[in-house]
């Protein structure tokens, strides 16, 4: 009656759950990128790798009942309720039980896998309400000049419903998440202050002004605009840099929250490499406060900024003090991941590249590139030199 984990049940019931569940998170994935992507799926694409579930739990135990094709797990208390953490994992699940099992199947001591795979199911594709996920694609630019007009043109159009014969335009999911979330966000609210400051410090440090929101003549759609110095102008008659980094700095103070995932196209787009550096310092601000971030960048300075950063995490706090500005801006090397995606005949290859403490998180081919430009420099001088 030791505590356990997953791992450590019969590896039949691993085995099982596994494929189930991972059934489960294809079907899922399919979905998806058939609606963010227009692209259906031909195989499996999670069920053809090595996919693995891993439940961990200190407050109740698993025991295998019997074994079959849907194995029974049987569940013993080894706490009293009221004693028992209430994000207990196991303890969530009774809750389940109470919720949706009728009494009397969930007064018995023995639970069938699927009930329990089901609440399982449940967890994984639906949020508790507690972390969010959040897309910023790279079209955001575009969006940001012309959503009045696409929301506009949409609402027109639709009323003409049942009178005329046509065809609404349709959106990529990505694009129309991105969109309704927009139009919906409340920029009366900053959730979560600490990462709310995050984007002061954008504006503070990459704008050179700030971010304005209104609604005009009663109408909730909302309006945004650049001020600097006094002057406020629309965002449609901005620098693409502010149209490029006003959603980063809306969804940051007004939507993102500690443990959310945000996920960022190519941050680097439109900016001076003086201020790609900076977008890096905000990623890193981003992760001290405990926001999880993904991004997708071309861009070195971006990287190489980053890597300092991990270089920062390995000196002493002394060290440290003496070099930056502010002592928590460091990443250590397990809190960052890079991949290089590589094309190849037939497809592209992903790969984990590891820091290196002389040449950062570079990849191979942005080294190419650096060298070849540098040498046919050097042969063009000597050309000219003669």
């Amino acid at each position: 009656m030791e505590n356990i984990k997953f791992s450590d049940l019969p590896e039949e019931l691993q085995k099982w759950t596994n494929e189930e569940i991972a059934k489960a998170v294809n079907h899922k994935f399919c979905q998806e990128l058939l609606r963010c992507m227009g692209i259906s799926a031909k195989e499996d694409h999670l069920i053809s790798n090595n996919f693995n579930f891993n439940l961990e739990d200190n407050q109740k135990s698993l025991i295998l009942r019997s074994f079959d094709e849907t194995p029974s797990l049987k569940i013993k208390e080894t706490d009293s309720v009221e004693n028992m953490f209430a994000k207990s994992f196991i303890y969530k699940f009774y809750m389940f039980l109470e919720k949706e099992i009728s009494r009397e199947i969930k007064t018995k001591t023995e639970i069938k896998a699927w009930m329990f795979l089901d609440w399982i199911s449940e967890n994984i594709f639906h949020s508790d309400g507690k972390t969010e996920s959040f897309y910023l694609p790279a079209a955001r630019t575009g969006i940001m000049q012309s959503h009045r007009a696409i929301a506009g043109a949409l609402v027109q159009r639709a009323t003409f419903a049942g009178i005329e014969n046509f065809s609404v335009p349709t959106l990529s999911g990505i694009v129309s998440d991105f969109l309704e979330e927009l139009i919906l966000i409340d920029t009366s609210k900053i959730p979560d202050p600490a990462v709310g400051e995050v984007a002061n410090e954008m504006e503070k440090e990459i704008l050179h002004g700030s971010i304005k929101s209104k609604s005009l003549e009663g109408n909730q759609y909302p309006q945004f605009s650049y001020k600097q110095n006094g002057l406020e102008v629309p965002l449609l008659c901005s620098s693409s840099m502010v149209s490029e980094l006003t959603p980063v700095v809306l969804f940051i103070r007004h939507r993102v929250g500690k443990g959310d995932l945000l996920i960022i196209e190519e941050p680097e787009a439109h900016l001076h490499p003086e201020a790609q550096r900076n977008v890096a310092k905000t990623v890193v601000r981003l992760v001290r406060t405990g926001v999880r971030v993904m991004v997708t960048t071309h861009s070195d300075y971006f990287l190489d900024q980053l890597a300092n950063y991990v270089r920062l995490s390995k000196l002493s706090k002394a060290k440290r003090n003496k070099l930056a500005d502010d002592q928590n801006l460091f990443l250590k090397e397990n809190e960052i991941g890079a991949y290089a995606f590589n094309r190849q005949e037939g497809g592209t290859i992903v790969e984990r590249l590891h820091f290196d403490q002389e040449n950062g998180l570079s990849p191979e081919d942005h080294d190419k590139v650096s060298s070849d430009l540098y040498n046919d420099t050097v042969e063009l001088l000597d050309q000219l030199d003669q």
